[in-house]
């Protein structure tokens, strides 16, 4: 199935940093695709786009799987508004720009949607998981990837995760040791103070990654599997791979992720 770029999706003021492309597969004989909404990671800086090479070959791979992707692009820490709430709330439209291209008649199934992030990205993902319990007006995903995490902003600013030009700091306006405020805009942030999660999702981590700490996303997903009626829709999935092998679709770290996004999405999970 071969898949083409079909257009542009702009869903906010700004047609530079404020779009989806919506890749569509070459079949036109299913009445609706699953659809994959990917978001890229770069730790909220604006040097790192959705055209980032360690990202652009995902959308045509799953795309050619059969998937409608939407590949999201946002406001960065350096843009006009970016930064923490303004990045996250671009992600809560992009995702939600689904709905808008039903609406136009474009064959999505949204009811078989798969959020895929990765690092910041999929720090994104989960903060979206946790808006979703309290905006009953978001559309909910079948599932969440969450590849490479970073599950608690607050710890990666205090372990200097990333000190290009305190990136971290950059992005949530604040560092923790500002005060109460401060620290409760960190927690607001981070998925591991938003737990539980009711969304089914698999959280990806790489022995060999040395961007984002192995242990910290294994700790996320102790307490994560520690609650007993939402712990069960989750699982970890442990990879030799370091933190860009992950996002290569035709690297084997990224086929064992997709052999789980298919298993989970043809198990009805």
């Amino acid at each position: 199935m071969t898949p083409r770029q079909w257009r542009t999706w702009q869903y906010g003021a700004n047609p530079l940093t404020q779009y989806v492309r919506l890749w569509m597969p070459s079949d036109n004989d299913r009445e609706e695709f699953p659809v994959a909404v990917l978001v890229h990671g770069g730790f909220w800086r604006n040097i790192y786009s959705i055209d980032n090479s360690c990202h652009d070959t995902l959308a045509p791979f799953l795309c050619s799987k059969g998937f409608a992707v939407i590949d999201s692009e946002y406001r960065r820490s350096d843009h006009e508004g970016g930064g923490y709430p303004g990045t996250n709330e671009d992600v809560l439209h992009a995702v939600n720009s689904a709905k808008e291209m039903v609406r136009e008649g474009i064959p999505l199934n949204l009811d078989r949607i798969v959020l895929i992030g990765h690092s910041a990205g999929a720090t994104l993902a989960l903060w979206y998981a946790a808006k979703v319990k309290s905006d009953k007006d978001l559309i909910c995903p079948r599932l969440i990837v969450a590849i490479a995490p970073i599950t608690d902003v607050r710890q990666a600013q205090t372990r200097q995760i990333c000190e290009e030009q305190d990136a971290i700091a950059f992005y949530m306006k604040c560092k923790p040791e500002d005060g109460f405020e401060a620290e409760t805009t960190y927690s607001s942030a981070s998925p591991i103070h938003l737990l539980p999660n009711k969304v089914r999702s698999i959280v990806v981590a790489g022995r060999m990654d040395t961007i984002v700490p192995y242990d910290m996303i294994t700790s996320y997903f102790d307490q994560v599997k520690d609650n007993s009626e939402y712990g069960p829709r989750h699982e970890l999935l442990e990879l030799d791979a370091d933190h860009f092998q992950m996002v290569d679709a035709q690297h084997p770290a990224f086929q064992s992720i997709f052999t789980r996004i298919e298993a989970r999405l043809c198990s009805g999970e």
